[in-house]
């Protein structure tokens, strides 16, 4: 890998206007499209990865035990937690440049906070990080995340992409 190669970026693919969301949307951020000319953009959904078609029923996340849970809100019986743990680790294996990730906010899998989790009864008792965010997050340790509220914020923004240049070069192999 040279320096000079732009940085190798994962991207919540509904923010670049992919029609993937659970109601067969898209979150379109134009500062994420602006900045994905500029770098190795990875467009990634984990929900359609993981075989969730589109449209789908939405996630939610759910308090059990000592763990947090994704399950289909209309099947309740059906966890896809491992699932997007999983994938997580799949993407660590398949993008081993990778050296940062525009999460999409409040999402159940990709969110970086304030993602409402609820108890049995489905009353919210709590925020947290999305399931597939947070296995990422602990998978590739240090990475470099943001959303795409704090990718509106120019110095938010600056900070992010000096800090996924920084990451590359700490991580960087000599060939």
């Amino acid at each position: 890998m040279h320096q000079d190669e732009p940085i190798t970026i994962g991207v919540s693919s509904c923010l670049l206007g992919l029609n993937v969301r659970y109601d067969g949307a898209n979150k379109s951020s134009q500062t994420a499209i602006d900045v994905c000319t500029q770098i190795n953009c990875i467009p990634i959904c984990p929900e359609v990865a993981i075989g969730l078609g589109v449209p789908r029923p939405a996630i939610k996340l759910f308090s059990h035990a000592d763990s947090t849970r994704a399950i289909i809100s209309e099947h309740p019986m059906e966890d896809v937690s491992q699932n997007l743990r999983k994938y997580a680790q799949q993407i660590k294996e398949e993008h081993p440049d990778l050296c940062g990730y525009i999460f999409k906010s409040g999402s159940p899998s990709c969110g970086l906070k304030d993602v409402p989790t609820f108890d049995c009864d489905e009353n919210p008792i709590n925020t947290g990080k999305g399931i597939f965010a947070d296995k990422l997050c602990a998978e590739i340790k240090g990475l470099p995340t943001i959303d795409e509220k704090q990718l509106e914020i120019p110095e938010q923004r600056e900070i992010f992409f000096k800090s996924a240049a920084e990451f590359r070069s700490s991580n960087a192999v000599e060939l």
